[in-house]
């Protein structure tokens, strides 16, 4: 680029001097032209002037021409050193502007490395985000299903509960396989769902409660083991499952409506608790259903609960039948006490039956609650228990008791409490035993208690014993 330049500079000061050149030259031939001029001119004036005068004046004219070419000259050497002096000027600029060309080329192409480095970068860091936003869009999705899978658990756990609450709130089965039931359907996404319960006595599966159906197509459903899908699941304690009933349908054939339900998927699921068959539950619904394993989880859990609901209701059933015959039990035993008492003392014979009997009715008018009007009975059968702690000889006395005897006979309340009070099931009986002969004004025994200091059931006995009691002579006395 230097030599260019200097190359041109020296073309530029040549084309100059060239033109002076050519201007000298011009000149000179003006000159010689204008001597030429002058000399014809002057020639022509010697016929009128001297010529001394036109030599002067033509040396004149001379060093007027001279004077002009030396000035021309100098003119011209200095417009060279000027354009020379301009020339080393434009050279110094053009070499700063060539510098600063090409510093800023330099600039430029370590922009344009620079740039590049700079897109590979953003392109390369782009990658990477593009990467980065794959990954948390996937983490994301991965959050988002975990989510909703302990969204699905919590729901769920809250399901069980609610069920173990309504199987420990109730003791009404059908109340319970009902609220089981809708939770089933509506946690498991089916249609439709029934149970049957397995009767030991008959080995038959009976129904016992449905929801979601169209018509009563299973209502009346009574199968035997191995009978059907359902009964297939009893007999062979597993899960029945039929992806499409269209193609299967074998085990519906016995109910007619079944084809007008319009269902495709079904699953039967054996109820055993303890290693007891106790029924089947059974799920219709009416598209085809997708159960992965939790789904499949859960709907064990269910079937579980359900399965613990019925045992838990047959065990309760059974403690009641106990319960009742422990109870009739008890009321013979007591009755039979209360029999051998007045066999005992066959002058009071059926009297323990008779103020039983009025003392709970009149009870009733004073409306005295069911669960103490039992108590009652108890206590009003079992009023002279104490007695049995009484010697016949005095007991059985025909005649008026002395003093001595008439002490011991009145002991018989405490011998009462004595008995009675070790006994859990009749220490709520005890009052009547052990207060009936207290009397309003306080001179009764065994602790003279008066007025409502008295027990209401010994003070509705007292008075319904002395009405309808037999006039036996040592109470005379007494």
């Amino acid at each position: 680029m230097a030599i260019e330049l200097e190359y041109n500079k020296e073309h530029v000061i040549n084309a100059v001097k060239q033109n002076i050149r050519f201007l000298n030259l011009v000149i000179i031939l003006i000159i010689s032209t204008l001597i030429l001029v002058n000399t014809k001119f002057l020639t022509s004036l010697l016929d009128y002037i001297p010529i001394n005068s036109v030599i002067t004046l033509l040396i004149v004219l001379s060093g007027l021409m001279v004077g002009i070419i030396f000035m021309i000259k100098k003119i011209s050497y200095t417009a060279m050193n000027k354009l020379m002096e301009y020339s080393d000027k434009i050279d110094a600029l053009l070499i700063t502007k060539q510098t600063e060309i090409t510093e800023r080329k330099i600039a430029e192409e370590r922009l344009m490395k620079a740039h590049d480095e700079l897109e590979y970068r953003v392109e390369e860091r782009t990658v990477e985000l593009s990467k980065t936003v794959e990954i948390m869009e996937e983490q994301i999705s991965e959050r988002k299903r975990a989510e909703e899978t302990i969204q699905l658990q919590l729901s769920r756990i809250n399901v069980l509960h609610s069920i173990e609450t309504a199987i420990n709130a109730s003791l009404d089965l059908n109340f319970t396989l009902e609220h089981l039931i809708s939770q089933v359907i509506n946690q498991l996404g089916v249609d439709a769902a029934t149970i049957l319960l397995l009767r030991q006595e008959t080995l038959i599966l009976d129904y016992v409660v449905s929801k979601g159906f169209r018509s009563n197509a299973l209502k009346y459903t009574r199968l035997k083991l191995g009978e059907s899908n359902a009964g297939q699941a009893a007999k062979e304690r597993r899960i029945v499952s039929i992806p499409d009933l269209r193609q299967q349908s074998e085990g519906f054939e016995r109910s007619k409506l079944f084809v007008n339900e319009g269902f495709v998927s079904y699953f039967a699921v054996p109820l055993i608790a303890k290693g007891q068959l106790l029924g089947v539950i059974e799920l219709f619904h009416r598209k085809p259903l997708s159960s992965d394993l939790e789904w499949l989880d859960f709907l064990k859990t269910i079937a579980n609960q359900a399965a613990n609901a019925v045992d838990n209701a047959i065990l309760f059933d059974r403690l009641q039948q106990i319960n009742f015959k422990l109870m009739l039990a008890y009321d013979t035993t007591i009755e039979g006490w209360s029999h051998a008492l007045d066999m005992r003392d066959r002058e009071t014979e059926g009297h323990s039956q008779r103020v039983t009997e009025m003392t709970i009715t009149i009870a009733k008018a004073f409306g005295i609650e069911d669960s103490k009007l039992v108590h009652m009975q108890r206590g009003a059968l079992l009023h002279d228990i104490g007695k049995m702690g009484v010697p016949d000889s005095i007991l059985l006395k025909p005649g008026p008791l002395t003093y001595d005897e008439w002490i011991i006979m009145k002991r018989h309340p405490e011998y009462a409490l004595s008995m009675l009070s070790k006994i859990d099931y009749l220490e709520p009986a005890i009052d009547i035993p052990y207060y009936h002969h207290e009397k309003w004004d306080g001179t009764g025994y065994p602790k003279g208690l008066k007025c409502k200091e008295i027990p209401l059931a010994a003070r509705i006995f007292a008075v319904v014993d002395v009405w309808i009691r037999p006039a036996l002579s040592f109470r005379v006395a007494g």
